[in-house]
């Protein structure tokens, strides 16, 4: 009587049945599945799992430097490569480079953007306004 009234166990084992027959691919024989999936956890149920005991096999690897000798061996693919080409010079706007562009201010840059193009300019990030310029003297110097 007492099982009826607690239901735990039974929806514990509902849960499992549940997601083992999801989880199954075949689903033509569940009955025999799920009794087999009981049995085993009746039988797994009191015991407790071990964990293996790990032997390192080659001390001389781990203790002697025989990993970081190892490590130094691999190639590196950043290495093979070799340093990056250096980036071409970046075009000049009435004198100043992108560089000089990026340490101006959003307002000199507006002002700036405002005399190439000749009328007023709207609100724009640093970065698209130093596009803007750049895309205003490439025209200018074709």
């Amino acid at each position: 009587m007492l099982l009826f009234l607690n239901s735990t166990g039974v929806e514990k084992k509902n849960d499992d049945f549940r997601r083992f027959f999801i989880h199954k691919i075949n689903k033509w024989d569940t009955c025999r599945d799920l009794v087999v999936v009981e049995k085993r956890l009746e039988s797994l149920q009191d015991e407790r799992r071990v964990p293996r005991h790990y032997r390192k096999a080659n001390e001389a690897y781990w203790c002697n430097g025989g990993k970081q000798a190892a490590a130094a061996n691999l190639k590196r693919k950043a290495l093979e490569q070799g340093p990056p080409p250096p980036l071409p010079p970046s075009p000049a706007v009435n004198g100043l480079t992108e560089t000089a562009l990026s340490r101006m201010t959003v307002t000199a840059l507006s002002k700036l953007l405002a005399e190439l193009q000749g009328r007023k300019v709207g609100k724009y990030t640093k970065r698209v306004l130093i596009n803007q310029i750049l895309q205003e003297q490439g025209k200018r110097g074709q």
